[in-house]
């Protein structure tokens, strides 16, 4: 079925749309398009349109820099992975992840694709309990992609409410594993006032969306709320460092390894592509194949 577009200018079927907000998304998993007959009408149609062109030019910024967030954090899960997992089990709403050694192990491990079943599988594994880690380790990445988009962005900690499935580790010896804590996010508001919540790590309860409006994931997600200002994770695991133990001394080490390396890659990306923040100035397949070769560096 073909889909008909109305000229917003004088209602005539519509034959062009704004290129700069086009296809935004709509914050329901759809697509919003301003669509005219003519250049004429657009030019007539701009005074109008404009703020709203403005605030959906930045919608498409920061859902751009989630998506790209959250890649970047799955390329730093990969290569600091740790877990010896044998397969995951999907039952009804649970991942059932076997695990030959005990949680917790600080060894470099493989990480294999053809264990986790599909992509889901595999996203929610990367995601599983990294929460601090994404914040903590990607808080310099996401200042500079960020910048210029927000005026305001806060870490929300949360009870989740509502998640698509629950994971349970299974350790060699039989016992199982349920871990429970809160959950925590970024709440960007935007220079336009918009606020979006920014997860990186919510495929771990099966919510594939890296941004959504706040006020319904606010609505759907988030049970007893608390919040600090952005860098607060990264601090304070800085300031507790000397407490870890041994194991946890050697895991803390070896990610931030990882997070240098993969900041100086980024770096040198920057100087020979563009920055990040020009990067989510493009669009289509100029946006995809930078992006692409972002991730892949």
């Amino acid at each position: 079925m073909i889909q008909t577009f109305i000229c917003m200018a004088c209602g005539k079927r519509a034959s062009v749309a704004c290129i700069h907000c086009n296809l935004a998304p709509d914050g329901a998993n759809g697509f919003l398009r301003q669509c005219y007959c003519s250049v004429d009408c657009q030019s007539i149609d701009w005074p109008k349109h404009r703020p709203i062109c403005q605030i959906l030019q930045e919608r498409k910024r920061l859902y751009k820099a989630g998506d790209t967030a959250r890649r970047i954090f799955e390329v730093f899960s990969r290569r600091c992975w740790t877990a010896p997992v044998d397969r995951i089990d999907k039952y009804a709403d649970q991942l059932l992840i076997h695990q030959a050694e005990p949680v917790g192990m600080s060894r470099l491990q493989p990480f294999r694709s053809e264990n986790f079943g599909g992509k889901q599988e595999e996203a929610a594994m990367l995601a599983y309990s990294r929460d601090v880690d994404a914040l903590m380790y990607l808080h310099p990445f996401l200042e500079v992609l960020l910048s210029g988009l927000y005026i305001s962005i806060e870490e929300f900690a949360f009870s989740v409410k509502n998640a698509k499935f629950h994971m349970r580790w299974f350790q060699g010896n039989g016992m199982s594993v349920v871990r429970e804590y809160r959950h925590l996010v970024l709440r960007v508001t935007g220079i336009s006032g918009g606020q979006y919540a920014l997860d990186m790590t919510g495929a771990q309860f099966g919510w594939w969306e890296t941004v959504l409006p706040w006020d319904f994931y606010l609505a759907t997600r988030i049970r007893n709320p608390s919040f600090d200002t952005f860098g607060t994770t990264k601090a304070r695991m800085e300031a507790n460092r000397g407490l870890l133990n041994e194991n946890a001394q050697h895991y803390y080490l070896l990610r931030e390894q990882f997070a240098t390396q993969l900041m100086c890659n980024i770096d040198i990306w920057q100087r020979c592509n563009c920055s990040l923040p020009d990067l989510l100035h493009l669009y289509g397949t100029a946006f995809d194949e930078k992006q692409t070769s972002l991730i892949e560096q």
